[in-house]
């Protein structure tokens, strides 16, 4: 993989992964003696250079990838794929319908579904250095739909099947042809791979696709192509950390000059506009060349105004901002968890833009593989530092989630009573004004006809004028999104707060891993939500 940074923004050096479903017969052949050896070989290295192929496949010059494997370990097929995977230095996710334990030992109507020996090489498969993560996908009670949900499953993560069957198979509930059916379904493309025995007793492997046309290459997020890729670590992939370090560094540096440029833009839009009425209106007061001036300078104004609103939405600055954003907090979502090991499930609960999934789901194979390895460590010091860091540090320079939030609602309540004052005074003055004007044309004040001119002139001066202020006041709140943000951040500190209190009261390893779920959903949550809101939204 390419470590240096691309000068083109085209060009991507961060790798993407491309997940690869799989499902294979327990027989390979049809001989019922189960004696299969002789074509295990063959049918290996047949997995294997299929896995290659399609990694050069999908990998371009603009765009590294890397493949994962998810499957089962039942015998057979699914003993040859992870075989292949660890052959063909690809990483592998294990899908279980049960605990493993119970899996190896369980009985099928046919008898147990694995022998002592076959026991043994799964489990020696299994402590591969390959294969990154395990999960349990089914809470079935039936047998049947224990196999059939985690087929649904390996489909529903899966950007590519490969499915082993014999050419007589029959179709089985959980079955390999259930797999073949459910990509087709979902419009995945599948590679059926047909196994027969010709006359002459040789093996025969026929090729099958369904859906070819949808095999889709994975991109990077536009904006994030310029992101210099870190050192190969486990597995030959970048650690976690690096990765989503690299992407940090890029979205927070690059969100922050979005939210000065859009915070900036905002205020021009809106001055110039107040300017020019304020203009427009002085120019109707007065009479020769300066009027002329006048016009002239409000017209500057107005183009000032509009150039810089077409530009913002020339340059997508707000979409832009909002993605460097939300990928900055996918970041900081990795870093404070760390090395502990979890399914990252939230990241695909979300709704998160399409476009992002790819990179989502790098992320989440790249944590499996940094942190497999530590799945057995002690968590209680990994909660410890969770909450310190992450969440209730006073350090200004951690930048802990309950001070930020905090801090925001005094910000934006700052911000909101100038606006709100603002709003009050010149609503109110603007009444005054104009009443004023209307008693003065009445002649309710005991002045003289020039002195009522110049006073209902002055009066209409303020009348006109202020109202925009109290408009421009309201524009700028909508603009900063102050109302949202104060009542979010609210809402936030009360939530963080009880969520300290049950982590640091956790006492097992499930509690604290539903509780770490819970929270960074939340966290991660309110910046989707953000990103619905902002991504397409100009200068109101």
């Amino acid at each position: 993989m390419p470590t240096t940074k691309s000068s083109s923004p085209s060009i991507s050096s961060l790798p993407l992964v491309v997940q690869i479903g799989f499902a294979g017969a327990r027989k390979l052949t049809e001989d019922s003696s189960g004696t299969q050896s002789e074509f295990e070989t063959e049918l290996l290295e047949y997995l294997t250079r299929s896995l290659l192929k399609l990694q050069q496949t999908l990998t371009t010059p603009e765009q590294p990838v890397f493949l994962c494997g998810i499957s089962q370990i039942a015998i057979g097929g699914d003993t040859l794929f992870t075989r292949a995977c660890k052959e063909a230095g690809i990483v592998q996710r294990i899908f279980l319908p049960q605990h493993m334990d119970t899996y190896l030992t369980a009985t099928g109507s046919s008898g147990p579904d694995f022998t002592a020996e076959q026991q043994a090489t799964a489990t020696e498969l299994l402590a591969s250095p390959h294969i990154i993560q395990q999960r349990v996908v089914s809470e079935a009670a039936d047998r049947h739909t224990r196999f059939s949900d985690t087929n649904v499953e390996i489909a529903r993560v899966s950007d590519v099947l490969i499915c082993l069957t014999r050419v007589s198979q029959v179709a089985k509930v959980g079955g390999t042809h259930e797999l073949v059916q459910l990509g087709k379904n979902r419009g995945l493309p599948v590679l059926e791979l047909q196994v027969a025995v010709n006359a002459q007793g040789r093996l025969v492997v026929t090729e099958l696709w369904h859906g070819h046309d949808r095999l889709k290459k994975p991109e990077m997020v536009k904006d994030l192509r310029q992101v210099a890729a870190p050192v190969a670590g486990v597995n030959g992939l970048p650690d976690v950390s690096d990765y989503c370090g690299a992407l940090k560094k890029l979205s927070s540096t690059q969100a922050n000059r979005q939210t000065q440029l859009f915070r900036l833009a905002a205020l021009i839009i809106i001055s110039a506009h107040v300017m020019a009425t304020i203009i427009a209106v002085l120019a109707l007061k007065f009479h020769g060349p300066l009027v002329t001036w006048l016009l002239g300078g409000e017209l500057l104004l107005l183009a000032i105004g509009f150039g810089v609103h077409q530009y913002l939405h020339r340059i997508h600055a707000v979409a832009r901002w909002a993605i460097f954003r939300l990928v900055a907090e996918i970041a900081r979502s990795m870093a404070s968890i760390g090395q502990f090991h979890i399914y990252l499930e939230y990241l695909f609960q979300l709704p998160f833009p399409p476009e992002m999934r790819p990179l989502l789901r790098t992320v989440s194979v790249l944590h499996a593989n940094s942190t497999w390895a530590m799945k057995n460590d002690d968590w209680r010091p990994v909660r410890d530092a969770y909450v310190t860091k992450r969440l209730k540090s006073e350090e200004p320079r951690v930048n802990a989630q309950i001070r930020y939030n905090r801090n925001t609602v005094a910000r934006c309540g700052r911000r909101l009573s100038v606006a709100r004052i603002t709003f009050l005074i010149s609503s109110t003055a603007a009444f005054i004004a104009t009443l004023t004007k209307l008693l003065a044309l009445c002649h309710c004040f005991p002045i003289e006809e020039h002195g009522t001119e110049l006073l209902t002139g002055f009066m209409g001066f303020f009348a006109v004028v202020l109202p925009v202020f109290s408009v421009a006041a309201l524009s700028l709140a909508a603009a900063f999104d102050l109302e949202a943000k104060k009542h979010i951040a609210e809402e936030m500190v009360e939530f963080l707060t009880l969520q300290c209190e049950r982590l640091e009261a956790a006492t097992t390893h499930g509690e604290f891993r539903g509780l770490l779920l819970e929270t960074e959903s939340r966290l991660l949550g309110e910046t989707v939500n953000w990103y619905s809101r902002r991504s397409f939204l100009g200068i109101a």
